[in-house]
């Protein structure tokens, strides 16, 4: 599986300092009730830490040390696609 995943090391504000950050795009949120869908189903992943996901930007922002892959399963488990 390919996943267009970004994986940076960063400090801002919102992340917790020297938390390693992935970002997926994913396709097919469309609402809170998606964004919270995804959010389970990545939270539940071993090494993560914190999860956001926005349907505005059809961004999921993960913190931890993840396995790109695994998320991406998880997503498209919960019945969304990574781009």
């Amino acid at each position: 599986m390919t996943t267009a995943a970004t994986e940076t090391f960063s400090t801002a504000p919102s992340l917790r300092p020297g938390m390693a950050q992935t970002t997926l795009t994913v396709d097919g949120m469309a609402c809170d009730g998606c964004e919270e869908t995804v959010e389970d189903a990545v939270g539940a992943l071993d090494g993560v830490d914190a999860v956001t996901a926005d349907n505005t930007t059809d961004t999921v922002e993960i913190e931890g040390d993840v396995d790109t892959d695994a998320v991406a399963a998880a997503i498209e488990d919960a019945g969304y696609t990574v781009a």
